[in-house]
């Protein structure tokens, strides 16, 4: 592959000093970038222990999220509703 590399870094004759400038930077470009990512921090999730959840709780869960639903449909039909009574 190495010699692939340096075939394409020779100037070829109907290249101009700008094409060559411009092939020798953009492989500066992808070498600086595999370094960077070859020096990256690997983030790992701590390990996380909970206690399991009892079904109260599940079903608190599920009472404020009804409440919410019912909330925001409220509000979504309190204008309308407004609107009628006063015409």
């Amino acid at each position: 592959m190495n010699g692939q590399e340096n075939l394409d870094q020779v100037p070829k004759s109907n290249d101009t000093p700008e094409d060559v400038n411009e092939n020798v930077s953009r492989e500066q470009a992808i070498e600086e970038l595999q370094t960077q990512s070859e020096n990256m921090e690997v983030h790992h999730h701590p390990d996380l222990h909970h206690r399991k959840k009892h079904w109260n709780e599940y079903f608190l869960e599920f009472i404020i999220d009804i409440s919410c639903c019912n909330t925001w449909l409220f509000c979504r039909k309190l204008p309308c509703g407004v609107i009628k009574y006063l015409k």
